[in-house]
């Protein structure tokens, strides 16, 4: 079967592509399986747009909905601009923290944490997009900011079932440290 690239309008008038390649990653979230609308819904009617905070190349759209497959959560979805515009990724998460540069929209702040140890660990990277993430366990959940560029993903039990990074590369130390927090890890399916 052909690979297919679904092209999208931002608010911007800016065209978008999403790939079946990214569509295919986003699915790996069992949430994000039918969310196609959403996704593109988010790219042209987002309630905010930020910078990602090492790479102005990267705008994080935001949206919320009060009912989704994970309850009352935002839709973001990471875009990666250069000569053209492409979809990285895109995730629910239950707040969001903008650290960056605002392009459209308001602006909100909170925080969160990490578990403390993993058991076995499925890590994507996606080189084009300098998008890392690590899952611990594939079932239903949410992301929610950490720190700058960096998520945890959390079932709706509230345990630690991933983390990603935008801009792994560009991050200040050769290792990327993830705040730890003693609580509850989810492994496995």
């Amino acid at each position: 079967m052909a690979k297919r690239t679904h092209r999208i309008i931002d608010y911007a008038g800016r065209t978008v592509r999403l790939t079946d390649e990214r569509l295919g990653h986003i699915h790996e979230h069992p949430e994000m399986v039918g969310q196609e609308r959403r996704i593109g819904e988010v790219l042209r009617k987002p309630d905010i747009v930020f910078t990602s905070h090492k790479d102005v190349s990267v705008h994080v759209y935001d949206r919320h909905y009060a009912r989704g497959p994970v309850g009352s959560k935002h839709l973001m979805v990471a875009v990666k601009i250069l000569e053209d515009a492409f979809v990285i990724t895109a995730f629910f998460t239950g707040e969001v923290i903008c650290h960056h540069s605002l392009l459209y929209g308001r602006s909100e702040r909170s925080g969160a944490s990490m578990a403390k140890r993993v058991a076995r660990l499925k890590v994507w990277f996606d080189e084009e997009g300098d998008f890392l993430e690590v899952t611990f366990a594939k079932r239903k959940g949410s992301f929610r900011s950490i720190g700058p560029d960096i998520f945890e993903r959390v079932d709706t039990k509230g345990n630690v079932i991933g983390f990603a990074i935008f801009n792994f590369k560009k991050h200040d130390r050769k290792t990327v440290e993830i705040p730890l927090e003693e609580a509850r890890l989810a492994v496995g399916r």
